[in-house]
């Protein structure tokens, strides 16, 4: 009930945003505010909620070698420092993450509404209270794409690189930049054929890369191989994106072939996804960029105001789906029911 009431919540005073010609920071301001309080209060919620309350008590017992990214091992040290529980990880990175949301949305589009419904809805908003230093760093390279269309590559690489503090993950982001800009039209199929052709090779060589690092356990622990055994509906919806942007979208801009290389570097971990344990979380990185490229590809097709005004409202039914499919009856990462501090 709480999730659902925010998820409209959110929705009017967004609707709201778009239509009055006053007052749009200050209803942005509500939504990004709601949306970080009900994350920064949450309590034992998130599959990762424990890992994070474990990893704040053994640095605080003083036990090194944590298999720990270096921006919780600061900023947990400085919290005992200052005499602050462990809520204190979830209130700030709660902040960060959402607002970095909220200042990529604003900054993107002037009517907000559908970007917040799909970050919602999309579930990347509940990824946060899971996987919270990886999606901190998804986040952080979503913002930093408009340095590919402003062609700035220092800022663009100074972002992502202060993302690997948060997830190391996000260093994979890197070189995106460098063909980002790039339509490479039919040699997408091409490569997608030869991604998954070579699939096994591909697995052999992160098994290399992976084997003397934090990530190893991902390739001993037989959990995590049952974790991810096909394509998933998100899976499938990725490879949608990409194929409308592809076909529908003619003349492309910077930022539609931006959004839609993203989506195809989604594809091709997916090619691979059955074959590397927990690729799922490679995956994400490229999927979610939706609260960003589904309004702009619906803001891009020739169409009718009308129209588009059907396949938004398509869009709002379809999303919520997804949010009542995943979140409240699959219990996607263990978000169920939720519990606060309070």
């Amino acid at each position: 009930m709480v999730y659902t009431l925010t998820v409209f919540f959110v929705l009017i005073i967004t609707l709201m945003h778009d239509n009055m010609k006053r007052g749009k920071k200050e209803l942005a301001f509500i939504a990004f505010f709601t949306l970080f309080l009900l994350a920064a209060i949450r309590y034992r919620i998130g599959a990762d909620y424990t890992m994070y309350e474990a990893t704040y008590n053994d640095i605080r017992a003083g036990i090194s070698g944590l298999r720990i990214d270096v921006s919780t091992i600061v900023l947990d040290k400085l919290l005992i420092f200052l005499g602050l529980p462990v809520q204190w990880y979830f209130i700030i990175t709660a902040f960060l993450g959402n607002y970095i949301v909220l200042k990529t949305i604003t900054d993107e589009y002037r009517r907000v509404s559908l970007s917040f419904f799909i970050y919602i809805c999309g579930t990347l908003y509940f990824s946060t209270y899971n996987t919270t230093r990886q999606c901190l760093a998804i986040v952080i390279f979503y913002y930093s794409l408009r340095y590919i269309r402003e062609g700035n590559p220092q800022k663009y690489i100074a972002l992502n690189i202060i993302g690997t503090l948060f997830h190391t993950s996000a260093i994979l982001f890197i070189p995106f930049y460098f063909i980002a800009k790039i339509d490479f039209k039919k040699k997408y199929f091409a490569a997608m054929a030869i991604v998954y052709l070579c699939s096994g090779t591909i697995v052999s060589i992160a098994a290399k890369i992976l084997a003397g690092t934090k990530y190893g356990m991902y390739l001993t622990n037989p959990g995590f191989w049952d974790a991810w055994g096909a394509w998933k509906l998100s899976n499938y919806l990725n490879l949608l994106l990409f194929l409308l942007y592809y076909f529908l979208i003619k003349n492309k801009n910077t930022k539609d072939v931006t959004y839609m290389n993203v989506h195809f570097l989604g594809i091709l971990v997916s090619l691979i996804v059955t074959s590397i344990p927990l690729a799922d979380r490679v995956f994400i990185g490229f999927r979610f960029v939706e609260f960003l490229s589904v309004p702009n590809l619906i803001s891009r097709l020739a169409v009718s105001y009308k129209v588009k005004l059907f396949i938004k409202i398509i869009v709002y039914c379809l999303y919520f789906y997804y949010f009542v499919h995943n979140v409240l009856m699959g219990n996607s990462g263990g978000v169920m029911p939720y519990q606060s501090i309070i």
